[in-house]
């Protein structure tokens, strides 16, 4: 029987039917120790596990708890809770989580090809957005997302290659009754989370039957049982946020990367939070230009949680259909305004800042 750790916020027993259940840990004080005290209600971990139990996944489970009751937790316990996998010799990890802010990719890397190095199996849930989100973006991991088209039936899957990480990103029909912790059932047919599962049960069964199997060797098995409707995924507006968007600034600077460095200390010296994107420093722009279209500010908003937003780019570039950015030149909420010099910068972010302070 195969062990798959699952990666979630706990799973909890005497809910609903799931795999043998070999032990329960979660991450307290930094370190991986037994889980002391279990929630009274069925959590989102319980929820996967029962899909796992559903499709007859030879396996049994280790629980890693590393999310809170609310779905939330530190980037540093999941990279305990990886590193673990890593001391253990762990051959799957199932995972309905992850994270799109991308301050977090250098923590998680390492740890991940640390995993894929030992051959690892790790299935991850992708963003609900589809923004571009560990561990399902890196390269070696299975990433999973819902079919919001309708097109697939219930456990169903198609394989693609996402351009944009070169990894394998499978595309799950869905369908399927959740219960939530109030007890109340639901049906569900756009979460990646409990699409990912049925991913990780077909992988099991793979690993149970060939236990030496490669990551290349199961994709090849997965691809002959896999589906062959075609999906029209849409790039993508399958994701509605919820809840009214603040009006956060927009900073855009058109010239040397120096100067949009120096548009930054400004502002942070200032004592602002500010989502910087550019290809050449910080957030890099291209990880989420054509890929969110007009959900992107109100995404970015949610992940960041910024004062101001602050987008360079060293040639002329449009942020919106009227205007136009050009050479030393800022743009502060679809306004522009010329600048000659770092020094003229400066004077222009100051005002800029005072004004909008004011």
């Amino acid at each position: 029987m195969v062990k798959v750790v699952v990666i979630d916020d706990g799973v909890v027993p005497g809910f609903l039917p799931i795999p043998p259940l070999s032990s329960c840990l979660e991450i307290s004080d930094g370190k991986v120790q037994n889980q002391v005290n279990f929630p009274t209600f069925i959590t989102h971990g319980t929820n996967c596990a029962s899909i796992l139990e559903r499709l007859d996944a030879p396996c049994e489970i280790v629980s890693l708890k590393v999310l809170d009751k609310r779905g939330r937790g530190l980037i540093g316990n999941l990279v305990t809770a990886l590193r673990w996998c890593v001391d253990n010799g762990v051959k799957i990890i199932h995972a309905s989580l992850g994270t799109a802010n991308y301050y977090d990719f250098s923590s998680l890397s390492p740890v991940l090809a640390s995993l894929c190095e030992k051959n690892t199996f790790i299935i991850a849930a992708c963003h609900n957005t589809c923004l571009p989100a560990y561990p399902a973006a890196f390269p070696g991991v299975l990433g999973v997302e819902s079919d919001v088209t309708g097109t697939l039936n219930r456990d169903e899957y198609v394989i693609r290659k996402d351009d944009r990480t070169s990894n394998y990103i499978f595309t799950v029909g869905v369908n399927y009754l959740y219960k939530a912790p109030s007890g109340h059932i639901y049906k569900d047919q756009h979460s990646n989370s409990f699409a990912a599962p049925v991913i990780t049960a077909y992988v099991s069964k793979l690993l149970e039957k060939f236990p030496n199997l490669s990551l290349n060797e199961c994709i090849i098995l997965l691809k002959q049982t896999a589906s062959k409707k075609i999906i029209d995924l849409p790039y993508y507006e399958k994701v509605v946020l919820h809840g009214e968007s603040e009006t956060i600034p927009v900073i855009s600077i058109c010239g040397e990367v120096t100067l949009f460095k120096d548009c930054l200390e400004i502002i942070r010296d200032s004592g602002y939070r500010v989502a910087a994107f550019s290809d050449q420093c910080e957030i890099p722009l291209a990880e989420y230009t054509n890929v969110l279209g007009d959900n992107f500010w109100k995404i970015i908003e949610k992940i960041y949680q910024p004062n101001i937003i602050a987008i360079h780019s060293k040639k002329n570039h449009t942020i919106n259909s009227d205007l136009q950015i050009e050479e030393n030149m800022i743009s502060f909420n679809n306004i522009n305004f010329q600048f000659s010099s770092a020094a003229g910068l400066k004077k222009l972010i100051d005002q800029i800042l005072s004004k909008w302070a004011a």
